[in-house]
């Protein structure tokens, strides 16, 4: 599930950065390589139909959220199985 989060997350990104390019092609790259960035042009282009970011935008944000949070509990089941591991360890020693 991360990897096809993580790849649904890099197309919202490519798609906001080629709209954003339209008006400000450095801005498009500083917003690509980080989200946070996005928030001037979605702010400056707010209802303009070509250069509009809502959609990719939010799709991004709610996309790299959800990354994270697979991310955090992969992290902790993978502690969890290692502390058991560990503990089937300690039995057998």
């Amino acid at each position: 599930m991360f990897l096809i989060t993580s790849l649904f997350t890099m197309v919202c990104m490519l798609w906001m950065a080629a709209r954003i390019w339209k008006s400000s092609p450095i801005l498009a790259i500083v917003s690509f390589l980080f989200l946070p960035a996005a928030i001037i042009p979605l702010i400056q282009n707010w209802g303009d139909e070509e250069s509009d970011i809502k959609v990719p935008f939010f799709l991004a944000l709610a996309s790299s959220v959800y990354t994270v949070y697979s991310m955090m509990s992969f992290a902790k089941s993978a502690q969890e199985e290692q502390e058991s591991l560990l503990a089937v360890v300690r039995l057998f020693a």
